[in-house]
């Protein structure tokens, strides 16, 4: 009896204490709400500006009051839907910035919405633009705070679920590293299990001697390990994941309070972009060749068409400027045109403002290094600031690059790649990608760039775009690899 009770105890304990923190995240929204509120209203009724109602200082809380719980529930909703509450993963200021304007811009839509439909509420235009933007700002600082707050925390070793990896692959001890590097996500992996006896032999070959130090067992022993560990959670990967003998033991965890979760193998492998879907009641996994097809392909297409039309437009200035101080610097053409690889390793030429020499275009192409002497001194500027490829918009018109994709590489190094470095042909090549706006640039290795531009690939969406067509804007003069 005494071991129910303990089971029965660590099952509701491991339930309530998310509902507890979740219950708590969504008190502190309601209070910043609450303070954005009241801030908009005294705002709006303190500043004599864009007023239609010479009155509006006559305008009293409780005129206005009965929004605020329309507002506060919206924008919990609102917040959960942008994933905002989702505090188990990897966040910067740029995301968390973008999914706040989001969000806050979702419930103020609802609240809007809500009005219309019931004919309730008789606030002011200003009120509402004051009400977005002290939302916006205040819940942005929040966030922030609490997220300064978690990383303390959990550096510190507070609320880490402790966790197993079952299963001896690549990654699983990727997940692992990505565990240790971001100590936000709130994971520490106790160790490993391998798949059977002969099953960890041959899989720790693969392992160093650390990391084969680390298992401490086989799945066989799943159940007992993970209590005996006192895990709060199990990964499952590689063949682990396909064995038929854990379906009982992972019932055993769930009624012991212990998360499972599973990652498959397949991105290694997989041979085009992954989707999720029922067949029945079955879940498959699926893969298709275009990541985006029916209306995200269109909006992705109309995005690149009138981004780069706009730019084209809005930068024909700096475009003048650039083209005269090139050809001040040295004799030569404005523009540079490059044959590269595009989508499916379909050539094309590329544009990009000449940053060198005219005779360097002559030479086979070799990648630039620090004090090339080959770069001019206004080439060093636009390279270094990444306006040398503002050209590219006009390829991005003609439909040969996107706004955002992988970047486009010459046959010379697309003739070197791996099976696994081919599948960033798949997609149409951009002007940024992922890889670029966080930041990597310069030198990097192939193999690294893959890796973004096959997170992209199964990721891809027309609100992903946007948030790396911000963050390229954002870290647009901050490279210092770049050369």
């Amino acid at each position: 009896m005494s071991a129910l009770r303990e089971s029965i105890t660590r099952r509701v304990g491991a339930r309530r204490r998310p509902a507890l923190f979740y219950g708590s995240l969504i008190l502190v929204d309601a209070v910043v709400m609450t303070l954005a509120f009241l801030c908009a209203h005294y705002a709006s009724a303190a500043i004599p500006l864009f007023h239609q109602n010479p009155n509006f200082r006559e305008t009293t809380i409780g005129q206005n009051i009965p929004i605020l719980p329309v507002l506060i529930v919206t924008a919990i909703l609102a917040f959960s839907h942008v994933r905002l509450y989702d505090l188990r993963r990897k966040w910067d200021y740029g995301e968390v910035a973008f999914s706040v304007a989001v969000g806050v811009s979702l419930a103020m839509g609802l609240v809007i919405g809500f009005s219309y439909m019931t004919k309730q509420f008789g606030f002011s235009r200003l009120l509402l633009i004051y009400l977005w933007i002290t939302a916006a700002v205040f819940t942005f600082a929040s966030r922030c705070v609490l997220y300064r707050i978690l990383v303390w925390l959990r550096r510190k070793g507070v609320g880490l679920r402790r966790v197993l990896i079952a299963g001896l692959s690549e990654s699983g001890l990727m997940l692992e590293r990505q565990f240790a590097q971001c100590p936000e996500l709130g994971y520490e992996v106790i160790g490993f299990l391998a798949e059977t006896q002969t099953g960890e032999k041959e899989s720790t070959n693969a392992f160093s001697a650390p990391d084969a130090v680390r298992v401490l067992g086989t799945t066989d022993e799943l159940y007992e390990i993970a209590k005996a560990q006192g895990a709060s959670g199990v990964i499952l990967t590689g063949r682990a994941l396909a064995s038929g003998e854990l379906l009982p033991v992972i019932a055993t965890l769930f009624a012991e309070g212990i998360e499972v979760k599973a990652i498959p193998d397949l991105f290694e492998t997989a041979p085009r972009h992954m989707g999720f879907t029922t067949v029945g009641n079955v879940p498959v996994i699926f893969f298709r060749d275009q990541p985006l097809v029916t209306w995200e392909a269109f909006a992705k297409r109309s995005i690149d068409l009138v981004g780069s039309l706009l730019g084209l437009i809005l930068l024909a200035p700096l475009f003048l400027v650039i083209a005269i101080l090139i050809k001040l610097g040295s004799p030569g053409p404005v523009f540079f045109a490059q044959e590269r690889s595009g989508q499916d390793g379909k050539p094309f030429r590329m544009y990009k403002f000449r940053s060198m020499v005219a005779s360097a275009a002559n030479a086979p192409p070799v990648k630039v290094t620090a004090d090339d002497r080959r770069v001019t001194r206004i080439g060093a500027f636009i390279r270094r600031t990444s306006i040398d490829e503002l050209p590219q918009l006009f390829n991005v018109l003609k439909g040969e690059m996107s706004l955002v994709g992988p970047r486009p590489e010459t046959f010379l190094y697309v003739n070197q790649y791996s099976g696994w470095n081919r599948r960033r042909l798949y997609l149409r090549p951009g002007i940024t990608g992922l890889a670029q706006a966080y930041g990597v640039r310069g030198n990097t290795s192939i193999d690294e760039k893959t890796k973004y531009d096959l997170e992209y690939m199964e990721k891809q969406s027309v609100w992903l775009d946007l948030k790396i067509l911000i963050r390229t804007v954002v870290t647009f003069f901050k490279h210092r690899e770049a050369y």
